[in-house]
């Protein structure tokens, strides 16, 4: 696909939507990035920071917009939120608490964990998935909504995860802190 759309003159794609298992992430956007073809790719991005580092070095170097999906901070919403801490509505932010609850491997918790049961099979394998997998996912997305609304990225944080018996984790609790100061768990 890399080398067909590249080689097009006429009607050629805008962007790439790279949503494939994690360990494919990067293979595919450096190759269409050597294309200049513009990318959205599902998160995570890579496996290592040394990878998205190249990424975005390339990407840069090219002029391809290079995208990774967030979808909560396009809700307006979060934006309204993001607006209103912002304009000091609320007050400062001191405190914050965020949960992301999802039981689509509730399933997978018990005595038959081990069973071969079909559900997400790939995001259940570190060679597949990378080293994390509820954090590497849902995760992001309470962290990146959080940090957007606030206006500050997380400084540091502990986790605590569980795996239940799995070889990837399966929840997670977290304290957080907040560059501009403010702390929460997630």
């Amino acid at each position: 696909m890399v080398e067909a759309e590249a080689a097009r003159t006429v009607d050629r794609i805008d962007f790439v939507v790279i949503c494939t298992p994690n360990n494919t992430h990067y293979e595919i956007a450096k190759a269409f990035i050597l294309k200049g073809i513009h990318i959205v790719c599902e998160k995570p991005l890579c496996f290592t920071a040394t990878e998205a580092e190249e990424l975005c070095r390339l990407a840069k170097e090219r002029g391809v917009l290079f995208c990774v999906t967030y979808t909560y901070t396009g809700y307006n919403m979060v934006k309204q939120a993001r607006q209103m801490v912002a304009e000091g509505a609320i007050g400062k932010v001191l405190d914050v608490k965020g949960e992301y609850l999802q039981d689509w491997l509730s399933d997978e918790v018990g005595d038959d964990v081990h069973t071969d049961r079909k559900l997400s099979v790939w995001r259940m394998n570190p060679e597949s998935s990378g080293i994390t997998n509820c954090v590497g996912d849902i995760g992001t997305h309470i962290e990146e909504t959080s940090a957007y609304i606030v206006g500050s990225p997380v400084k540091r944080l502990a986790a605590v995860l569980d795996r239940f018996g799995h070889p990837l984790d399966l929840n997670a609790n977290m304290l957080v802190e907040f560059e501009n100061g403010a702390h929460g768990t997630f």
